[in-house]
Parts: C-alpha cells; structure tokens; sequence
C-alpha cells in the first residue's frame, strides 16, 4: 500500500536557471524521475548547461501525517546552440499510466515551433531511439559510449 495519495492534475512549469527553487525541486526528485538511469553528476552538469526547461508538477498528499507535498513528476532540459537550433539535453519522468515523457517532448515540439526553432538534435541511448522516432527525429550517428545522435528538422 502506497503511503502517497497522488492527485490528477499535473501543472506545466517554465523554467530558466533563474528559477532557483524550482531547479532545486527538479534536482531533489531528479534520480528518482530518471529512473536511476542518469546520475546525479550528468543532472547537475545538466543543470548548469542549460538555457530553458519544461516540468510537470503534482501535488501529493502523504498518508501518514496528510502533509501536502508538490513535486516534480517530468522534466526536459534544452540548451539554445544558435538563434535557430536547439539541444534536448534531458527528459526524465516517472514511469506512469499518463504518459508524461510524451507530454513533455510534445510541449518541447511545440515550444521551438512557436519560436522559430529549425532543428532540435540529442544523444540517446540505443533503448531510447525508438522513443524519439516517434516523434520525428532521425538517427544521425553512433557518438562516443554507443550513444546515438539523433536530429529533427521543424517546418
């Protein structure tokens, strides 16, 4: 039996690195959102390299002592490269029935089509390719440690 009663309602944050209680909360939970897939040095070096974000909170309630906490449930991080191209540095969510992961690449797809974005590019891991072909990118190349670089073009 869980010791957390979540709520549905998840809320949509922008962040940049001014948002300096935010990005704690994003880091706090970020091992726990990755699934202990990324480590706690790569979500810090992360964090300093970026320029924009995008997460999803939810507030839960605890069972124990019905504290209410709000905590971060998804996030991505985006470097800008140039005016027009942009570098998906991160997406981590916790693995749910709501989809999250999706959510967050259709909010990035989004945000750097209403910007003017050209081209948005990333590094995966080879389990993660089919994750990102979904949504359009193309696998350029075989990078350092078998990571795959992979690129998607806007309109």
């Amino acid at each position: 039996m869980s010791d957390v009663i979540p709520q549905k309602d998840y809320k949509t944050l922008k962040f940049t690195k001014n948002d300096k209680d935010i990005i704690k909360r994003i880091k706090d939970y970020a091992i726990r959102n990755c699934r202990n897939e990324v480590t706690q040095f790569y979500i810090t070096k992360t964090l300093n390299l970026f320029d924009f974000g995008i997460s999803y909170f939810r507030t839960e309630i605890l069972k124990i002592n019905k504290s209410i906490k709000t905590r971060p449930c998804a996030f991505a991080c985006v470097q800008k490269l140039s005016d027009n191209k942009l570098y998906l540095l991160l997406v981590c969510s916790i693995h749910n029935n709501d989809e999250l992961g999706k959510k967050i690449m259709n909010e990035i797809l989004l945000y750097s089509m209403e910007n003017n974005f050209i081209e948005i590019s990333l590094e995966c891991d080879e389990k993660l390719i089919d994750f990102y072909k979904k949504f359009g990118f193309v696998e350029e190349k075989i990078v350092e440690d078998d990571m795959h670089y992979m690129v998607k073009i806007l309109n």
